[in-house]
Formats: structure tokens, sequence, C-alpha cells
């Protein structure tokens, strides 16, 4: 049977992963790194043990009432480490660490560890969707998740954003309202200068070493991939080997790319629509109708009404230009692109109601934490990305795009309000490291599109690009996880059956 890049039993992983509904484990941890120390009048040069990390069985305050089957043997514990690394002192983050053990009887000393996206996504809360996804990885490995710091239960930098059930359109004002990023700066219990990839990185060295692991294989998905990219290059020792999914390295600089790259993805789709002959004729001159869309939301926003699905009240709602072209991006992102031809055809007929509900359910997510803390996420971009990003270039690479300049103009007077913290001196430059890598870019994707796997995997000697061709920024599907298994039990990237990749399609577009 041939396969769909997204099959619907990742539709709902991917909602329970938004939800965040995995909470973070609790469980008692080992003594801070500050409190081992040579006992009074140990000996002379004794060396002591370094920390570990105890692991007990997670309960249900750790997983739910109803834990998923795959989550069947998770182990959780907390490790402790410095908010600041550089002077061990001060202020100490709980990070947060689950470990499913491998299942099968050959049990291989190296872990797969799994490093998410956003920046600011929780790891923890994310075990279910991996734990089915990469059944076929733990049959071998154990499977580890570290709350990365500020985020999931590891001192997550939540900035509640305005928006309420009583005051849904509140939802849908800025990307990243300064005021409120002012008032969240203002309460927080942290320094978010210490909060950028190279000290997140630090922190999970700390951790592998606590965990016992001589060396780990990293699985990098989006900006999880430029974390893994950064561990090569700090560690190369502690890796055996990564995949590197989306890549995203480190002198991407977003979202300098987002509307270039967004317009790229969307006008490639509009074209498989118009070829295909029930789409086709479903919605026909979609590039055309398109601009008109958006020239009647610049003119004025759209006044609609839809059901809220939280509260199930029926809600009065504007949507704005912006704002209509965040859906169609952020539909781009997976296998709900197969909506978006409906969705342009419907609000040139005048019925904004389908963008308008999807826009509410992803501001709300924001809002609430539910995607991403939206602190962590600012405290990388704006050391790493955005001071390197120049408007005039922002501007010329956003001319005629749908999506416009909005979003790296939201972002750099964000930033201008934010604390910046530092990153090393080169820190966007390539990384080279000789450590074997798979790196996986889909042609559909909308923000880490196959030229910047190719930049990638060009500076790693051990590594391979894998172009899926029908692929997008969504999670990996069955195909891909028996060709990961493969990749980790040689670590050699050129020895790979490759042949379910070819038969991975695009999901049928949505049709009246």
């Amino acid at each position: 049977m041939r396969q769909t890049w997204q099959r619907r039993a990742w539709r709902s992983a991917a909602a329970v992963f938004l939800a965040g509904a995995v909470a973070a484990c609790r469980s008692a941890g080992p003594a801070p790194p500050e409190a081992v120390e040579p006992a009074p009048g140990a000996a002379a040069g004794a060396v002591m043990p370094p920390p570990r990390v105890e692991l007990a069985p997670c309960g249900p305050a750790q997983l739910g009432p109803q834990p998923a089957p795959e989550m069947a043997g998770a182990q959780c514990g907390v490790y402790e480490v410095f908010e600041n690394q550089r002077t061990r002192a001060g202020r100490t983050i709980p990070l947060q660490v689950l470990v499913l053990p491998a299942t099968g009887a050959e049990r291989q000393p190296d872990p797969l560890l799994v490093l998410l996206g956003g920046p600011g996504q929780a790891a923890v809360a994310a075990a279910p969707i991996f734990a089915k996804a990469f059944a076929p990885l733990r049959q071998q490995r154990d499977l580890v998740f570290i709350d990365q710091r500020g985020t999931g239960g590891s001192r997550p930098l939540h900035c509640p954003l305005p928006g309420s059930d009583d005051d849904p359109q509140a939802f849908l004002g800025d990307f990243l309202p300064v005021e409120a990023l002012r008032a969240c700066l203002a309460a927080l219990d942290a320094d978010p200068r210490l909060y950028t990839t190279p000290i997140a990185v630090e922190d999970l060295e700390e951790v592998r070493a606590a965990l016992q692991y001589s060396r780990v294989n990293l699985f990098g998905h989006s900006y999880g991939s430029r974390a893994a990219l950064v561990w090569m290059r700090t560690f190369p020792s502690s890796v055996r080997a990564a995949i590197l999914y989306g890549a995203a390295p480190t002198g991407m600089h977003p979202p300098l790319h987002h509307a270039p790259d967004a317009q790229r993805a969307l006008d490639r789709l509009l074209a498989e629509c118009g070829a295909d002959a029930a789409c086709g004729a479903a919605y026909p001159d979609l590039p055309d109708k398109l601009p008109e869309v958006l020239a009647r939301l610049a003119a004025a926003p759209a006044e609609v009404e839809v059901e809220d699905p939280k509260t199930k009240r029926p809600v009065r709602l504007r949507l704005s230009r912006d704002l209509f072209a965040e859906v169609l991006r952020w539909r781009l992102y997976d296998e709900r692109a197969a909506s978006v031809p409906s969705f342009i055809a419907a609000a040139h007929a005048g019925d904004f109601a389908p963008v308008a509900r999807a826009a509410l359910a992803l501001r709300r997510a924001a809002a609430t934490g539910a995607l991403l803390a939206v602190g962590t996420y600012l405290s990388t971009t704006c050391a790493e990305d955005v001071p390197a990003i120049a408007k005039s270039e922002a501007d010329r690479l956003a001319a005629g795009t749908f999506l416009g300049s909005y979003r790296v103009d939201q972002q750099r007077r964000a930033c201008e309000a934010w604390p910046r913290g530092e990153v090393p001196r080169g820190y966007a430059a390539p990384v080279a490291a000789a450590v074997p890598a798979l790196v996986v870019s889909g042609e559909r994707d909308p923000v880490t599109p196959l030229r910047w796997g190719e930049e990638v995997v060009r500076h790693l000697p051990r590594g391979r690009h894998l172009v899926l061709a029908h692929g997008a920024h969504g999670l990996p599907g069955p195909c891909l996880a028996q060709v990961f298994a493969q990749f980790l039990d040689r670590a050699d990237p050129q020895a790979l059956d490759i042949g379910c990749v070819q038969e991975i399609e695009r999901p049928p577009f949505v049709l009246p």
C-alpha cells in the first residue's frame, strides 16, 4: 500500500503535542552540581563520582491518568543545572528528564535523544508522539527526552499573551505584542539572556553524562537540528550519529526567509492544485484569486461570526490581512496544506469562517503556551538571529510575497524590548563535524526548505542529504522511522535502503 506523507494518526498526535498533554516529570533528582564536593576530611586528591540522574517510574502525575501504551516503562527524573553556567552560582534550573528504555533483547548502549523545535517546545510533553513514531528505533535504543532550559518543566519562560474565552478577539492582535512582553519580563524569575542554544547544549551534555551514556544519537527537528549541530560542534566526541530533520543551521536567521520560503511552497501547492483535475475544477484560478483576497483584507479586515471551538459560543471576529497570511503559512507546514486551496476559494467567495476558526485555534494555543514558551523563543532568536537581520534585506525578500514583512517587523520590535544574550564569536559559521549525519529535507517545506539541508550537509564529510519529494515540515511517518532505524544500526548514511521514500504520496486535496 502506498503511503501518504502524514497519516491521520499523526494528525491526532500533533494535536496532543500542541495541547501539551503529558505533564513534565517532577521526580526527585540528584544533588545539584554545587553540592557534589569532597566531604570534610576526605583524602587529598580523592575523585568524587559525577552527579547522576535518579530515575524512577513515571506515575499519573507525569503521564496523566491514562498514559498511552507506548509509554510503558517510562522513567522520570530531574537534574539541576546552574542558570548561569559561567559563574556556576546562584539560581538553578531543574531539567525534566524522561527515558523510555529499549524494548528489545539486544539493547544498544547509545540512546536516541530527541531535540524539538520552536525554539521553545517541550520534549517531555511530546514523548508519547515520538514513542509511537519511533517504535522501531526503541527496539534497540532508549529514547531520551529532556526539557531544554526555558521549556516544559525546566523553568519555562512562559509569556501570557492577550486574549481570553471572554475576549477571543484579543487573541488575534499582534503576533508578539510588546506591552505584554514587557509585563512578562517584569514577572519572570529568570535571566532571559541565559536561555540561548549554546548554554542549553552545555546543560544537555551534563545530563548525558549524568545518565551515564558515553555517547548519544541525536534527532533534531527544525530548531532542534540547530541544537544538534551546536552539540556536534561543541562536544563531537559525545555524539555517535545525528538525524537532522528540517535543517535550521546557525546562519539561517529566522524569520528573515519566512516570506520567500512560504511563497515558494504556496506557489508549488497552487500549481499542483491547478494540474489536479478535481482540485483545478473545484478551485479554478487560485493564483489570481489570492491577491484579490489579500487586497480586500488590506483595505478592511473581514468581519466573521464563528462558533468558538472551545467555548461552543458564537463569537464575532475581525480577520486582518496579516493574520490571514499567517494562517495560510501555518497550514503549509504539514498535511493540512491540502486544505489551503479550499481556504482561499472560500475567502474569495466571501466566506472567511474556515480561516477565522483556524486563526483562533492557532493564536489561543500561542497565547496560553501550548505551542511553545514565548520567552524562550525570544531569548534564542533575539540573541542568535534577529541582530543579523537588516531591514532592507528583509523588505527585499518579502516584496511581492503573500506573507510580506510583518513577521520580521514584529519580531524586530519585540527584540528591542527583550534582553539580548551573547553567543560565541563565529557562532553563525557553518558547523563542520565528522559525525555521521542523515539530513532530511522536504521539497514542500515552507520554513526549512531543502537548500538549508544542502548547506548543512556540505560541511559534514560523513553526511547524506535525503530529499522527500512530498515532504513538508511535519513529523516523520512509518517509512522514515524504518530508514532512521537502519541509519542508527550502522551509523552509515550511505548504506540505506530508501525504497519506501519513493512511495510517499502527497495527501489528497480537500474538496467540497
